[in-house]
């Protein structure tokens, strides 16, 4: 499995890797970008590694270049998209939202996070969070450009989908559906009174931008999410209580990793309430496990976790 990490001792948590590690070796993790911070390395935050559908390749997000912003303050913080072989090698940044004068800028404050590729891996799309626009949350499809004698890719991110989402996944989950995302734009806009609306995930044709709803959760906010291979179940990341007091539902209180088997209509709670699952991610090893970041009530490390 791939996932974000802080190996070393001494690094600093907001100087994440991206990891890889073998279930047959736990406890072997080896390094694929190098952004601790330690030992002349740059301390940079790099997560949301996807691996491509040929498995030759990762995207991932990163601060390479802008540095760090102190967790939780992301207020400084500036990410672009990047490109790397699958053994770490060959590193490219593929977006250019924070750099002045680029076509990929608005002219703000911009952080590339989550991301996956289309299903043959021509293309990938991306969740694109702005500081002072009007919509700060917005989708982009970023076709990848290849010839045959580099795997260059394209700078320039097109097609702007401002969909105030909070996570974006591209797979099919029925004809015409090309890609998943969370969003609460698309929610009516005036909730009940004394209620609020949370995030619900849907499904979009990105051809015709029509869209519809497949999650009915409004009373817990929703963090991350991810399909199964046969596409007929949802895994994703709820928040049902604001566990810090701060009077907000984010990622900083406690998540539940849920399912939602989408043939049947129905979705249950696969971790307790007083456990955390899930913060930064959660994915599918086949059609019936799923894998996350899994932290026990009154622990203070989150360990890996397959259920």
């Amino acid at each position: 499995i791939y996932f974000s990490c802080s190996p070393l001792a001494g690094m600093d948590d907001v100087n994440g890797d991206i990891c890889r590690m073998d279930f047959a070796h736990p406890s072997q993790v080896t390094r694929l970008t190098t952004s601790s911070g330690l030992n002349g390395e740059p301390a940079e935050w790099d997560e949301h590694a996807h691996l491509s559908p040929q498995g030759d390749a990762f995207i991932f997000m990163s601060s390479n270049g802008y540095g760090p912003s102190p967790y939780p303050q992301i207020d400084q913080l500036k990410t672009d998209a990047w490109i790397m072989n699958a053994d770490g090698t060959g590193q490219t940044r593929v977006t250019y939202f924070n750099q002045p004068g680029s076509q990929d800028s608005i002219g703000e404050q911009a952080i590339v996070s989550d991301l996956d590729w289309n299903p043959d891996g021509t293309a990938i799309v991306m969740r694109v969070q702005f500081r002072f626009t009007a919509n700060p949350d917005r989708i982009y499809i970023l076709p990848l450009c290849r010839d045959a004698n580099s795997d260059s890719a394209c700078d320039a991110a097109a097609n702007p989908y401002p969909a105030n989402a909070v996570a974006v996944q591209s797979d099919t989950v029925g004809p015409g559906d090309d890609l998943l995302f969370t969003s609460i734009r698309h929610l009516p806009s005036q909730p009940p009174s004394g209620q609020q609306w949370y995030p619900e995930v849907f499904a979009l044709d990105v051809d015709t931008m029509a869209y519809h709803r497949l999650t009915w959760m409004d009373s817990q906010a929703m963090r991350h999410m991810a399909l199964s291979p046969d596409h007929r179940k949802l895994a994703m990341t709820r928040i049902p209580a604001d566990t810090t007091g701060d009077g907000h539902l984010d990622e900083m209180d406690v998540q539940v990793v849920w399912i939602v088997d989408l043939a049947a209509g129905k979705a249950w709670p696969l971790t307790d309430a007083g456990d955390s699952a899930g913060p930064g991610g959660v994915d599918w090893l086949d059609n019936e496990t799923v894998v996350f970041a899994y932290r026990r009530s009154g622990e203070t490390q989150f360990d890996i976790a397959k259920a």
